[in-house]
């Protein structure tokens, strides 16, 4: 799987930074309202999203699932610090922590979530296979993971459906069951939300 040719949205740093959160909590609105959509959450649930960007679905998450508590992590602290002042009330409220962190060694014990979610972050993921059990470990049995992704590096819907069965094969190789390819036609290009299930 390529890259997003704009490295800078993996980790956004800096004023560049600042500004690409901007960026991203407009165009990322609407995969976090279909990731959401997708994952069919019950209320009360734990849930922790991995490469929250400006924290909008997490604030999305607050506003659908009162009653839910929701993780965040990111390892930009620029992201870090406007999720936390997006979320502000929630975050005071105990509802929603967000942290600085990375997939490869998540801060939190085994077995801790219902549900993991991840949008357009991915690509940017050090080692996939390995970050994939890393988010099995903090998952419940019989958690859901949903990965996300407008493949903006691609040129075709069949492009994207590629990326993906790339993704449904990382899955299975990582040890997850029930997987399901959802696509999504969107401008510029169309998105997929692949979910899976722990053992």
């Amino acid at each position: 799987m390529e890259q997003h040719p704009l490295k800078s949205f993996g980790k956004p740093e800096g004023l560049v930074g600042h500004f690409l959160g901007l960026v991203m909590s407009k165009s990322n609105r609407k995969l976090g309202e279909w990731t959401i959509e997708v994952l069919h959450l019950d209320d009360g649930v734990d849930v922790l999203e991995i490469g929250f960007g400006p924290g909008t679905t997490i604030e999305l998450m607050t506003q659908k699932y009162p009653n839910a508590f929701i993780a965040g992590i990111d390892h930009s602290d620029v992201m870090v610090k406007q999720a936390t002042r997006r979320n502000r009330k929630a975050v005071s409220e105990g509802r929603v922590e967000i942290r600085e962190g990375s997939v490869a060694a998540l801060p939190y014990e085994g077995e801790s979530f219902d549900n993991v979610y991840a949008i357009n972050s991915f690509q940017f993921w050090p080692d996939r296979l390995a970050n994939l059990k890393e988010v099995k470990r903090v998952l419940k049995k019989g958690g859901n993971i949903a990965i996300t992704l407008q493949p903006r590096w691609t040129k075709s819907d069949d492009e994207v459906r590629q990326v993906g069965k790339e993704v449904s094969d990382w899955l299975t190789d990582a040890g997850y069951q029930n997987i399901h390819i959802s696509f999504k036609v969107m401008n510029p290009i169309s998105a997929i939300c692949v979910t899976a299930q722990k053992k």
